[in-house]
């Protein structure tokens, strides 16, 4: 077992390669495992054996970096390490497949195109981020709720002339 940041979660392989030939263990190997630095996860694709896919950018600096493949030990970097559990797409072995595809792809963007997106788009084929959208939605509510007041204040002012 290895400990999440919210539960025990079965983890396939042990990250000194050996595996767990339990049919859950078996279908949970392509787990994502992330680590947290200055507030934001950093997610990667264990590949097995002790090795990770990740989108390199910005992890070791300001520098853009490819989709590479890793040790956990340079993945982490120190950092304390947690797996997400999720339903998947793809079995293992294509999981694996999609990460390992992708390997010197330099195309990374904060918005578009970065780590989480890489990793769903590994797991489920649709390219998204949590974090992107959870960033992106308090201006969208506070547009949707300036909207909002200007229209009241605008029927308050048409209401007022209508009365006076």
């Amino acid at each position: 077992m290895l400990k999440s940041r919210h539960a025990e979660v079965a983890f396939a392989a042990d990250f000194d390669g050996t595996i767990d030939s339990s049919p859950k263990a078996r279908n949970q190997r392509w787990l994502t495992v992330h680590y947290t630095a200055l507030g934001f996860a950093h997610p990667g694709i264990y590949v097995g054996c002790g090795r990770v896919v990740h989108y390199g950018a910005f992890v070791h600096g300001v520098h853009r970096g490819p989709v590479e493949e890793v040790s956990l030990a340079r993945f982490t970097h120190g950092h304390t390490l947690w797996v997400r559990p999720g339903a998947v797409r793809f079995d293992c072995e294509e999981v694996i497949r999609r990460a390992r595809s992708r390997i010197g792809e330099n195309s990374y963007r904060l918005l578009s195109n970065n780590c989480e997106h890489f990793c769903e788009w590994c797991l489920r084929g649709e390219p998204r981020s949590e974090q992107v959208e959870r960033a992106l939605e308090l201006p969208r509510r506070f547009a949707r709720g300036a909207s909002a007041a200007a229209v009241a204040l605008l029927a308050v002012s048409a209401a007022s002339r209508v009365w006076s």
